[in-house]
């Protein structure tokens, strides 16, 4: 009988956020763990219930810590698992939220395989790249990458090449559902012949919301039946509902705030559109897909190789006209979004289920170290 791959995934926030990198460790976990691999997830103890089910054949070992010490705290626990439990992989996506001592440590007692799985391009986040330098990760550790955007970035910055293994969304819970959006419009209010732009993304500049809302007053007024639905929360938040104001667009722009079921809210638009700059892959992108919604997206960083002509529109984002255009061309043609949705969805199911990255995943984590 051939012995289970044990794998282990370190990440200090997988049950105390909900952004795309703890959407990708508790699905990825989910997937593998249906392949028959052994999956653990070490973690800090939680403060939210996942946004993920998690399978029970995932292992979930949760640890205390103590406020303003908590990477060194939870480190000491870090290393007893692992030196115990004799993982053949140990995944980690950060430095300094105790990983990369623990793996230190614990590579004093136990052999095993780290893989450093990079989510995020340098541009959005070089103090991570730095650290990794500083703890030595670049040479220590095999490499993952999650596209060719941020692969091309660890190597320019290390001189090493790494892996790319592509993010997957859930098609069974990113779905088209008629009733589930009737409910969702209904209790935000929103009429069924209204045209819903929909932005999903932590609100800070470079997600680019701010930029729909410059562009709504021209959008508007070539069609009054569009609204605005704005999920997720962050530091800009203040300074977009002052600026919707200003606009005179209260009534038109809904702010829904954080939420647990993306999926009604998927359901509940009509057209993503997400002009983000710098941004690893665009997870968003493929759950709007997957919801059969089609995407206008910006033409940079990863984005690009998750949005298929088929499926959307690239548009550079700092080009109003060409947004407008793009926007436009969806708002008015209702056949068009359908096509494009159904396009997007059979795009998804074919390239980006993760029951086929998790067979990916796999391969690579049994690769030598070259």
């Amino acid at each position: 009988m051939t012995r289970k791959l044990k794998v282990a995934f370190v990440h200090f926030l997988t049950l105390r956020m909900r952004r795309g990198i703890e959407t990708v460790v508790l699905s990825l976990a989910n997937a593998l763990a249906e392949k028959e691999a052994e999956v653990t997830l070490l973690t800090a103890r939680r403060s939210q219930e996942p946004h993920i089910a998690l399978s029970p054949r995932v292992r979930v070992h949760e640890y205390p810590t103590f406020r303003y010490y908590e990477s060194a705290t939870i480190t000491p626990f870090y290393v007893a698992d692992l030196v115990r439990n004799q993982y053949d992989v140990v995944v980690i996506f950060f430095a300094d939220f105790g990983e990369a001592s623990a793996v230190k440590w614990a590579a004093r007692r136990r052999r095993f395989q780290l893989f450093l799985y990079v989510c995020y391009p340098c541009a959005a986040a070089p103090h991570r790249f730095a650290s990794f330098s500083r703890h030595g990760l670049w040479d220590r550790a095999r490499l993952g990458a999650v596209s060719q955007y941020v692969a091309s970035d660890v190597e320019g910055f290390c001189g090493r090449r790494a892996a790319v293994i592509p993010h997957g969304t859930d098609a069974s819970l990113f779905r088209p559902d008629p009733q589930r959006r009737q409910l969702t419009r209904a209790r935000l209010g929103l009429q069924e012949e209204d045209v819903v732009l929909l932005s999903v993304s932590s609100l800070e500049e470079r997600k680019g919301v701010h930029r729909v809302i410059e562009l709504l007053p021209r959008l508007v007024a070539r069609e009054p039946r569009i609204r605005y639905l704005v999920v997720g929360e962050g530091p800009m938040r203040p300074a977009l509902e002052e600026r919707t104001r200003a606009l005179g667009l209260r009534e038109r722009v809904l702010f829904a705030g954080a939420t647990s079921d993306a999926a009604s809210y998927y359901n509940a638009g009509d057209i993503l559109v997400f002009l983000a700059e710098h941004e690893a892959y665009g997870l968003v992108s493929l759950e709007a897909m997957a919801s059969g919604i089609p995407v206008v997206a910006a033409d940079s960083g990863g984005i690009r190789e998750v949005v298929d002509p088929a499926a959307g529109h690239l548009v550079d984002p700092h080009d109003a006209n060409a947004i407008t255009e793009a926007v436009m061309a969806l708002v008015e043609q209702p056949d068009l979004r359908r096509q494009m949705g159904e396009a997007g969805r059979e795009i998804v199911l074919q390239r980006f289920a993760w029951d086929r990255l998790a067979e990916r995943a796999l391969d690579v984590f049994q690769q030598e170290k070259p």
